[in-house]
């Protein structure tokens, strides 16, 4: 199923580089949510509060 012959030793780093971007992406992507919402919900606290 994953033979690629010849062009193995192209084909595996490129799918790997491509898992870890895409890992990556989206790692950064809920950190950078969760923090936009806590700042969010601080913001908030903070207006209920004047």
């Amino acid at each position: 199923m994953f033979e690629f012959g010849k062009y193995a030793p192209y084909i595996w780093p490129a799918f790997i580089a491509t898992a870890l971007g895409f890992a990556w992406m989206i790692a950064d992507s809920l950190l950078r949510t969760r923090a936009w919402k806590r700042k969010a919900e601080t913001a908030q606290m903070r207006r209920a509060d004047d």
